[in-house]
C-alpha cells in the first residue's frame, strides 16, 4: 500500500539577492513510499502548460463559503455542512491558504443520535473544456472516523443537479490525518457540472468530516497524467504459508454479546472540534422544505415556513400547540413526525410542548426554517420531566447585530444587518474562543506578554477579545483535574480571520505555548521565488525567475549520484523498509548544473515504526536505560498475524537452562502453586476447549499447549471476590547474578484495572463494573513484603509473551519468590487470565536487553508498545539492532548510545588534566567510531564533523558537561539521519576557551 508523505523538502542554494541567475533548481519535491520502493517527483522546469483555474476556495473565513451552497436533503435541524448537531452554525479548523499553519476548513458534523441528515455542499457551474485535464484537488480529514456509519461522496452532476454521479468516495480510515485527494473528471469534456461534497449520517452521533484547500483546474496542453504510482504487495510470505489465529464465530459472537451485557448504556459526548461562525447567515437551502413551500400573500409581513418535527424514540406520547401570542388562537398543531410549509405573520408566538409520559420529547425536535434564506429561528425538543413546556418564539427576520464579538452584539436577533460595533485597536484586535470539549468545568487559560503581565483569563465557550502590540505572546492552559484538556480546543484570529493559533494540551494540570500578533511583512506569494509562508503582509518583495531549458535532471541518493532522467518523476527500488533515505534532484542545462534540491523518505509495507533509531542517553542516573518505541501494524495485513522482537544483545529464552520453569502441561503448576488450593482454587489448568466460558473464550497459547488460568466470567458475580496468587517456589541466585522473567500471558482487561476504570464505560469496583487487575511481583521475605514489577499486564486481545528484568527489584536477595496476583476488584463479575510457560532466566554478560513484549499475536490496525531496558554500565555500551518480524515482513531498528563518562574501576568520574580532543577509534571506520574527549572544568562544549568543504554536517554535542573523561559515538550519520558518503571529515571540540580538530576517515 502507498502512503503520502507530508514531506517539507530542504533546498540548497546559492542566495543571490539580484536574482539574476536563470540556472533554477528543480523544485515542489514530492515522495510517494510503498514497499522497498519510493517514487520520487518535482516540478518540470520545462513544463509551460497553462493552468485554468476554475475554483480555488481555501475557507479562509469561518463564514458559509460565497463560492458555493449547501443544500440539506434530509434535514432535520441539526448536522450536516456548518451546522453542530444543535443547528448553531459552525466552521472546522483546518490549513490555512498557504498549507503552512493553522486556518479553517469547510466542516460537516453529525445531528444528534438516531437523527438522519444528507447534506451537500455544492460548487459550480463550471464549464469543462473540450481540450483540457481536468482535475478537482483537496485535502480531507475526519474526527471520529471511526464511527462512520455511512460512506461520504464527491458528486458531479450534469443536468443541474437533479441526478448525480459518484466521482469519489471518502476513506474514514485515514482519521484525524489530513490527507490529499486527486480526483480526474476530464471525461466531463465539453459539458456543465456542478460539484458536490455529500455527508450522510443515516443514524446521527457518527463522524465529523473536513474538507479544504479545495482547487479545480484545467491543464491545456499539460502533458502529464494523473495515475497514481501504487506499487503491489511483496510479502516475505505466502499466505498458505502462516498460522492465522482467529476465534470461531460462536466464540466471537459470545464475547461481544458480554460486552453489550456489561457495556453501561451512556449518551457518547464527543468533543466539539469546530469554531462558531460569527456574524454570517447561511447560503443554503433545504430540499425537503422547498418542495413543498408556497408564495405568501403579503410578503412584507408574513414569513414563509418549514416547520418539521422529527419522530424521536416516542412519538406517540408527544402533542404540540402553536399559538398567537397576542390572541391566543392556535395557528397550527399536530404530534410526530410532522413535515409542512405555510406562511405565517411576522411576529411572537407561543409553542405549548405536551408529552403524556411526562419524560420529554425523547431525541423529537421542532425545527422552524425560514424558506427564502435557510435561517433556522427555532430549534427545539422538550426537556426530560417536562409533561408540558412553555416557549415563546419569534417568527420572522430580527435584525440586528449577531456579532458576539462586537460591543452592541443582541443575543436576541437572528439576522444581521451590518450594524455591528467594535471597540477601536490601536495595536492588533485578536478574538479568543475556546471549545467546551467533554469537561469544560475543569478547563481555564490566560494569556501574558513577554514579561509576564497577564493580559487576559478565560474560559470555554465565550468569546473574548483583546488589544495587544506586536509581538510574541504566551498562552497557558489549565486543567483542575490533571488529564488535560479532553477535547477542549482555544483559538485565536485576527480581524482578517487568520488563525493565529488553535491549542490544546492531551495531559497534565498544566501546559503552554506561544503565539505572534501583529503582522509579518515579506513576499506572500507562493509561486515567487522568494515566497515566506510566515508573512501576513506583502512588502512587495517578491521576485521571479525565468529558467534555461533543462536538458536533463540527475538523480542522488544518500549523497551519491545513481542516474539522470530527462523525466520529473523517477523510481527508487529494492530499498530497504523502515530506513530513511536522502533523495536529491539537480537540474543539467547547456549553461551549466544547478545546485541540488534534497528530500528524506522512509520506504514502508505492512509495519512501521518510530523513531527510525533508538538513541540511549547514557548520561542519566538512573540504573537502567528505558525506552519506549512503538510499532504499528497496518490495516491491509487483514488478518491476526505474528510478530516476534530479538536483539543479538536480547536475552536468549530458554527453558531448558532457567532457573526456574512452569510449563503448566502436567496435571499440577510443577514449579508454580495456588495457595488459595487449600479452599478449593482459583487458579486452573486446561486448554482452551475446557477453559473458555460464553463470555470469554481463549484462543490457544502461542505453543498450542496448555495453560493456567482464572475464568472470573465462569464464575460469575454470585461467586463474590475472587483474587489469587499463582506463586513459585524458592529460587536462589549467586550475588551480581542478574536475573530475567518471562511468561505468556492473555489478559484482554476490556474495562481497566481497578484504579482507572472508566464508571461511564463499564469500569468500576466493588461490583459496581467490570474492571480486573493482574500484577506481576516478587518478594524477597516469602511472601511478608512484595514488590510489584508490573501492573499494566492488560490491554492486548491476543497471548502476548512478556520479558522483565528483576535484577533491581530484588535490591541484592540471594533467595526470592515470584508471583502473579489476579483480582476482580473485590467482587466484579469480570473476564480472567490466561498465563503460559512462566520462567526465571540468569543472564550472562552478553545477554543485556529485555524486550517488553518479546513475542505474540497482533491485529491489523493495531499498535504495540515495546519497552527496551539495559543496564546504564559502559560495559552495555555497545551498539546492536531490534529486529522486528511482524506483518509477515522482517525490518531492523538500530540501537544506539550517545556521550558516556569514563568512570574507574570503583566507579568513580575520571578528572583529567587538560581539554584535550583524541583520535577516534577505530579509523578508518565503517559503520560506526567513537570519539574519545576530556573536559578540565564544566563548560559549553560542541563537538561537531565538518566536511572537506568546511560544512557542519553533523553536531554531536552542545551541552553544558562537567569535568571528565567522556565519549561520543557517531554512526556516519547528519544532521537529518542521512548516511554520509564515503570519505575524509573533521572533528571540531569547542568551549569557551579552546578549540582542537582531529581528522577521520569513514569507509563504505
Amino acid at each position: 500500500m502507498a502512503r503520502f508523505l507530508s514531506i517539507t523538502a530542504i533546498f540548497i542554494f546559492n542566495l543571490n539577492f539580484y536574482f539574476s541567475q536563470d540556472i533554477c533548481i528543480p523544485s515542489e519535491l514530492e515522495v510517494e513510499s510503498g514497499n522497498r520502493n519510493i517514487f520520487f517527483s518535482w516540478k518540470d522546469i520545462n513544463d509551460n502548460s497553462v493552468e485554468n483555474i476554475l475554483l480555488e476556495e481555501c475557507f479562509i473565513e469561518c463564514a458559509y463559503p460565497t463560492t458555493g451552497v449547501i443544500v440539506h436533503s434530509i434535514d432535520n435541524g441539526g448536522g450536516g455542512w456548518y451546522r453542530w448537531f444543535d443547528g448553531t452554525p459552525y466552521c472546522g479548523l483546518g490549513l490555512d491558504c498557504n498549507l503552512e499553519g493553522e486556518g479553517f476548513a469547510a466542516a460537516a458534523f453529525w445531528p444528534d443520535e438516531g437523527i438522519p441528515v444528507d447534506s451537500r455542499m455544492i460548487f459550480g457551474p463550471f464549464d469543462i473544456s473540450n481540450e483540457a485535464l481536468t482535475s478537482v484537488e483537496f485535502v480531507e480529514s475526519y474526527v471520529y472516523g471511526e464511527a462512520t456509519l455511512d460512506s461520504n461522496l464527491v458528486e458531479i452532476s450534469i443536468d443541474g443537479g437533479d441526478n448525480w454521479e459518484t466521482v469519489f468516495v471518502s476513506d474514514p480510515s485515514i482519521l484525524d490525518s489530513w490527507t490529499a485527494r486527486l480526483i480526474d473528471i476530464s471525461n466531463y469534456q465539453g459539458q456543465t457540472i456542478l460539484l458536490s461534497f455529500r455527508y450522510i449520517d443515516s443514524n446521527g452521533n457518527a463522524e465529523g468530516w473536513k474538507i479544504d484547500q479545495l482547487v479545480v483546474k484545467e491543464a491545456v496542453e499539460a502533458e502529464r497524467s494523473f495515475s497514481q504510482h501504487n506499487e503491489p504487495l511483496d510479502l516475505d510470505y505466502s499466505i498458505q504459508e502462516l498460522s492465522i489465529q482467529s476465534y470461531g464465530p460462536d466464540e466471537i459472537q459470545n464475547f461481544y454479546e458480554k460486552l453489550v451485557v456489561k457495556r453501561v448504556d451512556r449518551k457518547l459526548n464527543k468533543n466539539n472540534f469546530g469554531f462558531p461562525i460569527r456574524n454570517s447567515n447561511p447560503v443554503s437551502s433545504s430540499t425537503q422544505s422547498i418542495a413543498s413551500s408556497r408564495n405568501c400573500s403579503d410578503p412584507d409581513n408574513e414569513v414563509e415556513l418549514s416547520v418539521v418535527v422529527t419522530e424521536g424514540n416516542w412519538p406517540d406520547e408527544i402533542t404540540w400547540f402553536l399559538n398567537d401570542s397576542i390572541s391566543g388562537e392556535t395557528v397550527l398543531s399536530g404530534g410526530a413526525p410532522f413535515d409542512t410549509a405555510l406562511c405565517l405573520p411576522v411576529g411572537y408566538y407561543n409553542l405549548v410542548a405536551l408529552d403524556s409520559y411526562g419524560d420529554g420529547w425523547n431525541d423529537s425536535y421542532m425545527t422552524i426554517t425560514d424558506i427564502s434564506n435557510g435561517s433556522v429561528y427555532f430549534n427545539f425538543t422538550s426537556p426530560n420531566g417536562y409533561a408540558e413546556y412553555f416557549e415563546t418564539i419569534y417568527l420572522g427576520p430580527l435584525y440586528g447585530c449577531t456579532d458576539p464579538l462586537a460591543t452592541n452584539w443582541d443575543p436576541s436577533v437572528n439576522t444581521d444587518d451590518g450594524s455591528c460595533e467594535y471597540e477601536s485597536c490601536e495595536f492588533n484586535q485578536v478574538y479568543l474562543y475556546c471549545s467546551p470539549g467533554n469537561w469544560p468545568e475543569e478547563v481555564s487559560w490566560s494569556i501574558e506578554d513577554s514579561e509576564g503581565n497577564q493580559i487576559v483569563e478565560g474560559l470555554v465557550d465565550q468569546y473574548y477579545t483583546i488589544c495587544v502590540p506586536t509581538g510574541e505572546y504566551k498562552v497557558n492552559g489549565f486543567d483542575t483535574y490533571g488529564d488535560g484538556w479532553n477535547g477542549s480546543v482555544l483559538t485565536a484570529v485576527d480581524t482578517s480571520d487568520n488563525v493565529l493559533f488553535s491549542w490544546t494540551f492531551n495531559e497534565g494540570y498544566y501546559d503552554s505555548t506561544y503565539f505572534w500578533a501583529g503582522p509579518k511583512y515579506g513576499c506572500t506569494d507562493p509561486f515567487a521565488d522568494n515566497y515566506d509562508p510566515s508573512a501576513t503582509i506583502d512588502d512587495s518583495s517578491c521576485v521571479y525567475t525565468s529558467c534555461y531549458d533543462v536538458t536533463a535532471y540527475a538523480i542522488y541518493k544518500d549523497g551519491l549520484m545513481v542516474g539522470s532522467t530527462t523525466s520529473n518523476y523517477h523510481s527508487f527500488t529494492g530499498l530497504e523498509n523502515g530506513r530513511e533515505y536522502n533523495l536529491g534532484v539537480g537540474a543539467i542545462y547547456a549553461e551549466g548544473n544547478s545546485e541540488i534540491s534534497y528530500i528524506d523518505a522512509v520506504p514502508w509495507n505492512n509495519v512501521t515504526f518510530d523513531p527510525l533509531v533508538i538513541n540511549l542517553d547514557t548520561l542519566i542516573n538512573d540504573e537502567m536505560l528505558e525506552y519506549e518505541f512503538s510499532l504499528n501494524i497496518d490495516d491491509d495485513v487483514f488478518y491476526t498475524s505474528p510478530f516476534s522482537l530479538t536483539s543479538e544483545l536480547g536475552l536468549d529464552v530458554d527453558y531448558q537452562s532457567s532457573m526456574l520453569f512452569s510449563s503448566f502441561n502436567e496435571n499440577d503448576f510443577t514449579t508454580m502453586y495456588d495457595p488459595s488450593g487449600l479452599f478449593g482454587g482459583l487458579w486452573l489448568l486446561g486448554d482452551p476447549n475446557r477453559a473458555s466460558s460464553q463470555f470469554f473464550p481463549y484462543d490457544s497459547t502461542l505453543d498450542s499447549s496448555n495453560f493456567a488460568y482464572i475464568n472470573d466470567d465462569a464464575i460469575g458475580a454470585a461467586g463474590g471476590a475472587e483474587s489469587a496468587y499463582l506463586i513459585t517456589s524458592e529460587i536462589t541466585r549467586s550475588p551480581g547474578q542478574r536475573v530475567f522473567a518471562t511468561f505468556d500471558v492473555y489478559f484482554p482487561q476490556p474495562y481497566g484495572s481497578c484504579s482507572n476504570g472508566d464508571p461511564d464505560n463499564g469500569g468500576g469496583t466493588d461490583g459496581s463494573g467490570y474492571s480486573e487487575d493482574l500484577f506481576f511481583m516478587v518478594s524477597a521475605d516469602f511472601g511478608g513484603t512484595w514488590t510489584v514489577v508490573d501492573s499494566t499486564l492488560g490491554g492486548n486481545p491476543n497471548w502476548t509473551s512478556r520479558m522483565f528484568e528483576i535484577t533491581d527489584e530484588l535490591n541484592g536477595a540471594t533467595s526470592f519468590i515470584a508471583a502473579l496476583y489476579y483480582t476482580d476488584c473485590n467482587g466484579n463479575w469480570s473476564f480472567g487470565v490466561g498465563v503460559d510457560n512462566f520462567a526465571i532466566h540468569s543472564a550472562d554478560q552478553n545477554e543485556l536487553i529485555a524486550i517488553d513484549p518479546y513475542a505474540g499475536w497482533a491485529e491489523a490496525g493495531s499498535t504495540i508498545d515495546v519497552l527496551l531496558s539495559i543496564p546504564n554500565h559502559h560495559t552495555s555500551y555497545t551498539n546492536t539492532s531490534i529486529e522486528i518480524n511482524a506483518g509477515y515482513e522482517r525490518l531492523n531498528i538500530p540501537v544506539v548510545f550517545g556521550l558516556t563518562l569514563g568512570t574507574d574501576d570503583n566507579g568513580n568520574t575520571i578528572i583529567p588534566l587538560k581539554n584535550s580532543l583524541h583520535q577516534n577509534y577505530p579509523n578508518p571506520f565503517n559503520p560506526t567510531t567513537t570519539i574519545p574527549f576530556d573536559i578540565i572544568k564544566t563548560d559549553q562544549i560542541k563537538l561537531s564533523v565538518y566536511n572537506v568543504k568546511g560544512e557542519i554536517v553533523r553536531t554531536l554535542l552542545n551541552s553544558n558537561l562537567t569535568p571528565g573523561s567522556y565519549e561520543m559515538r557517531w554512526d556516519g550519520r547528519s544532521d537529518r539521519g542521512v548516511i554520509l558518503s564515503a570519505g575524509m571529515y573533521f572533528i571540531e571540540l569547542k568551549g569557551t576557551s579552546f578549540r582542537e580538530t582531529s581528522k577521520m576517515i569513514y569507509l563504505k
